[in-house]
């Protein structure tokens, strides 16, 4: 069976309210920041929508409550990260999104002329080839996590290669110095239960299929769902219903003039699954 539900305006539907907050951190290079009670199990979890773009980023388990979001400055940079998560502050009817900023300061820092930073699935290999003999490469600071070292080329190329210890997840950073005292800093963030990109929610496994059809964004389970929950990236609640849907494919159709990234909470009997998708 399907069941079509019309959303004429862009705004909170039913009981549940969703909004967004902004929390800033000052943390020393190197360090971390941990804080807790992010979410609401089963219900509505928490999920890092996006990640920093220098230092580390993950989350508890969702089965834990709360969860707990730890935050890992990358060494000898001062940067400002911003980390999103999706439901950092909820209830049974509440889901906000959190954007967590983490202001990196470090006491003696070295002036880099590039910063280089790569995303790693643990126990993978990263080459990076944006060296050159002419330079006269140097490791100045080794990875700590895992193993360094330059590759030289007959063409006078030079790469870094880094492989990280066996099943080692989290931040490495490696310093390169250049001839005329120029340096190049690695930092290298290593996942290993998903290797999320900006942007990427988590897969989920109940195989919940999520697409748009002209102005419905279509929803197939393999079982019934129970809560549907569509929001967008601010926070702001599309459409949330619980308990009385009871079908496998549902239609929710917008109006035709909006446009913009929708976000999807579906339960089922079996569990939960998080979806995307931008409506152009």
């Amino acid at each position: 069976m399907t069941k079509l539900i019309i959303v004429s305006f862009i705004l909170c539907i039913g009981n549940l309210t969703a909004g967004s907050f902004i929390e800033e951190h000052n943390i020393n290079c190197g360090d971390k920041v941990e804080i807790d009670k992010l979410g609401y199990p089963t219900w509505n979890p928490a999920v890092i929508f996006k990640l920093p773009k220098h230092g580390y980023a993950s989350l508890t388990s969702k089965d834990l409550a709360p969860q707990k979001l730890v935050y890992s400055a990358p060494n000898c940079v001062n940067i400002t990260d911003t980390v999103v998560v999706l439901c950092a502050r909820a209830t049974q009817i509440t889901c906000d999104t959190g954007y967590y900023i983490f202001k990196v300061h470090c006491n003696s820092v070295d002036t880099a002329e590039f910063i280089v930073v790569s995303q790693l699935k643990c126990n993978d290999t990263l080459t990076i080839e944006n060296l050159n003999a002419f330079q006269i490469p140097v490791i100045k600071d080794s990875a700590k996590y895992g193993s360094s070292e330059l590759i030289y080329f007959p063409t006078d190329g030079v790469a870094v290669k880094y492989i990280p210890n066996k099943d080692y997840e989290g931040p490495d950073f490696i310093k390169i110095n250049l001839r005329n005292n120029r340096i190049i800093f690695y930092l290298i963030n290593v996942y290993c239960n998903s290797l999320s990109s900006v942007d990427e929610i988590p897969k989920n496994k109940l195989d919940v299929k999520a697409y748009i059809q002209k102005s419905n964004v279509v929803i197939q389970a393999p079982e019934k769902i129970h809560k549907l929950h569509l929001w967008t990236l601010e926070g702001n609640t599309i459409y949330f219903e619980e308990e009385s849907i009871n079908e496998n494919t549902l239609h929710v159709r917008f109006r035709d003039d909006y446009k913009g990234l929708i976000i999807g909470n579906v339960k089922t009997q079996s569990g939960s699954a998080f979806i995307k998708l931008i409506k152009h």
